[in-house]
């Protein structure tokens, strides 16, 4: 960072915690980190550290081998009744916003009632339960006004659950 104190802003291809340090060095000094790694791999410490996070297999289009193989014949009934309504309210958001700010999405469409929680931290847990089973992807970006990272979400159309429950 001293060599090249015109460099402001910094990619870092890499998701480890190990990291969390330079990044916590550099934004003392005013430098700003974009993280690109594998999202489910990546460490939460430096997620919040960082200005942006690029999930690298959202971006190449990667789909995990564990969804890969998930036949739609073969879809759990009971999950479809589960995340219908979360599925289908995303669904609405995404057509109505241009970006879905994650805390946006928890506190004005995932209404109580819904069977996802009744306050902020009951739904948000739910959100990262669907992210770990692929149906969302979670992203961070710059906020336009303030700069500062947000949270966003978006569904993942490719999941065989959610097209399945899309078509509904």
């Amino acid at each position: 960072f001293r060599e090249r104190p015109e460099t402001n802003d910094i990619l870092l291809c890499a998701g480890d915690s190990d990291y969390s340090e330079v990044v916590r060095r550099g934004s003392r000094i005013g430098k700003r980190f974009y993280i690109c790694a594998v999202g489910a791999d990546t460490a939460s410490e430096l997620l919040s550290l960082s200005s942006a996070f690029y999930p690298i297999e959202q971006r190449l289009g990667l789909t995990p081998q564990s969804q890969q193989a998930l036949d739609v014949a073969k879809l759990d009934p009971a999950q479809m009744t589960k995340w219908t309504s979360l599925v289908k309210q995303l669904d609405k958001a995404e057509q109505r916003l241009p970006t879905v700010v994650r805390s946006h999405f928890v506190n004005k469409w995932l209404l109580p009632g819904l069977g996802y929680g009744t306050d902020f931290d009951e739904k948000a847990m739910t959100l990262d339960a669907t992210v770990e089973l692929g149906l969302l992807f979670d992203d961070r970006v710059s906020h336009p006004e303030t700069g500062r990272p947000v949270r966003t979400i978006r569904l993942n159309r490719d999941h065989p659950l959610v097209k399945a429950i899309l078509l509904r």
